[in-house]
């Protein structure tokens, strides 16, 4: 099996080569292939996580409780930092460290009136200062107060604009968490990230991540330390495939199920 000289990522993470055993289809691999970075700097591996996300959200409970929902019970929250005073005293890293200890501080006080909901993405404005996009679910914040006590709070933290828009037609709850999430398919802000994330959820707001089908029963990988670019990594996995990887037993189907407890 030839190495996926197709993947799209610049600088791979490594190659992995072994045997592999798929539980749900009961198919075995034996080979060698690259490993993608997973970066949300890596046009490549932004577009797939972005893609997996999305799936995710629209099996979460966002969408599935979206029938038994009230008129307001969603709505999308745009949060911004201050103006031109505030901006010249704080670089865009600085800002988004704080705001988002200012969101943890806001959505803690606002779930003192119920339970919410909701699935948070970081947008970098054009002079790359971070804003917040939030979809918002939960009795909690249907009543009419909730935009002046989000804009009460946000204030008190030191935040600066807020609006708040209600999705009143239920039927437009995907394209509602399409919005929202579509800002992850833009390229990110140099931001220093430490601590911070492009997108944060409540707890089964969206399907958990996806566990690999696969296990990888033996295997060795040697991570791309020295940056290599994809083109030089295709042809070491090449190598690999062609020395037909004579340390590995040939594979006994039986043996590969008893080992990963699929049959006594």
């Amino acid at each position: 099996m030839a190495a996926r000289a197709d993947l799209g990522c610049g600088v791979p993470a490594g190659i992995w080569w072994g045997l592999g055993f798929n539980k749900r289809t009961q198919r075995a691999w034996r080979g060698a292939a690259l490993i993608a970075c997973k970066k949300w700097s890596c046009p490549y591996c932004r577009e797939r996580m972005a893609k997996k996300v999305l799936a995710r959200a629209y099996k979460g409970r966002l969408v599935v409780e979206s029938e038994k929902a009230g008129k307001y019970d969603y709505k999308l929250l745009t949060l911004t930092c201050p103006g031109k005073e505030y901006r010249e005293k704080y670089t865009p890293t600085e800002v988004l460290h704080k705001m988002t200890k200012d969101w943890h501080k806001l959505i803690t006080a606002l779930k003192k009136r119920g339970r919410i909901d909701y699935l948070r993405v970081v947008e970098a404005q054009k002079d790359g200062y971070p804003h917040f996009h939030v979809l918002l679910f939960g009795r909690a914040i249907a009543p009419r107060d909730t935009l002046d006590v989000i804009t009460k709070l946000w204030a008190k933290y030191g935040g600066g604009f807020v609006r708040l828009n209600a999705v009143e037609d239920h039927r437009g709850i995907r394209r509602a968490i399409h919005y929202v999430l579509k800002y992850l398919f833009k390229e990110p802000a140099k931001w220093d990230r430490k601590g911070t994330r492009n997108f944060t959820t409540s707890r089964g707001a969206i399907e958990p991540p996806w566990k690999s089908e696969w296990l990888w029963l033996e295997g060795k990988f040697s991570f791309n330390r020295s940056g290599y670019p994809t083109d030089y990594m295709v042809t070491v996995v090449n190598e690999l495939q062609d020395a037909a990887l004579p340390w590995l037993v040939e594979l006994d189907l039986e043996r590969v199920r008893v080992w990963v407890g699929m049959q006594p």
